[in-house]
């Protein structure tokens, strides 16, 4: 009993030897069918400079994680060929895409035509909501709708809005017929208290207002801290519920 263990443990230890030596030659044969020597099989990348000359060296017997991958794509196999797996030089190892973080859109307001908020109150806790790939490069603000239904925008759904002047200048004209949030402005008490309410422009006169002030912001003239004033702030885009 005891003589097979040993024999057992002796056969295990020949296998990682066999393994160890197949990793240096499989990495030798890549280096002379690249044309190339254990330095500049590894220049530009994130292994140090004498990583593939410890394997050549016998100091380096082993591949694993990410290391493993990133000397496959250098040496164009794949990690199983390296590692003695597989006697197919394979392909190498894909890269793994690149994840941005996005920030969440964020919070702009309640819609609500009944109700007036102080202007630079506390801020509005919402759901986290990712930015519309297909509104990237405009500003995207997240409302909350309040009151009475319009059209299929329910009350305690969030509208995602994108800042009127990105929405003309990224995505097309704001006229009759385009569902805007306009923003009102009024002075009560030496305060300042701000409405949001959404509708559809129409061909009146004082919509056609909107529009001409909202033409008056992009060329300069700011009149988003004017008393008493109603601007178009943003174009909605879509709503949703929160899951």
């Amino acid at each position: 009993m005891r003589h097979q263990e040993v024999v057992g443990y002796q056969l295990h230890i020949g296998a990682i030897q066999r393994k160890d030596h197949m990793l240096k030659s499989r990495v030798e044969s890549r280096l002379n069918a690249l044309g190339i020597n254990q330095f500049e099989a590894v220049e530009g990348s994130e292994l140090s400079r004498h990583f593939v000359y410890d394997i050549l060296a016998g100091k380096k017997k082993s591949l694993r994680g990410k290391n493993a991958l990133i000397l496959a794509r250098l040496l164009q196999c794949s990690v199983d060929y390296l590692t003695g797996v597989s006697d197919d030089v394979g392909s190498p190892p894909k890269e793994a895409p690149q994840v941005t973080r996005m920030r969440p859109i964020p919070a702009a307001g309640i819609i609500d035509e009944q109700s007036w908020r102080l202007q630079n109150a506390d801020p509005i806790s919402m759901p986290l909501f990712a930015p519309l790939l297909r509104y990237a490069e405009s500003k995207q603000m997240l409302y909350w709708f309040r009151g009475e239904a319009f059209e299929q925008v329910k009350p305690g759904m969030f509208v995602v809005g994108v800042a009127a002047e990105d929405y003309i200048r990224n995505h097309g004209a704001i006229g009759p017929g385009s569902s805007v949030i306009i923003q009102k402005m009024r002075l009560m008490d030496g305060q300042k208290f701000t409405q949001l309410i959404m509708r559809k422009l129409s061909n009146s006169s004082s919509d056609r207002a909107f529009v001409k002030r909202l033409e008056q912001s992009r060329t300069g003239h700011d009149v988003s801290d004017e008393a008493d004033s109603e601007r178009i702030v943003a174009v909605p885009v879509l709503a949703m519920t929160d899951i």
